[in-house]
């Protein structure tokens, strides 16, 4: 399984392995604040979700 933060231009910025199996934390120090997507692939699934960073 598979989680993806992608910029406004479509770039990967971050992106991680792991299993699903409970609640995740994930970190998004460094990001500069703005919009982003994030992409959740589970075996043949896709979620997108919009994301928002509004400060560090």
């Amino acid at each position: 399984d598979r989680v993806r933060v992608r910029d406004a231009s479509g770039r990967v910025v971050r992106e991680w392995r792991m299993s699903m199996a409970g609640p995740a934390v994930f970190d998004l120090g460094g990001l500069v604040p703005g919009a982003y997507l994030m992409e959740v692939r589970s075996g043949n699934e896709v979620a997108t979700h919009r994301l928002v960073k509004l400060a560090d």
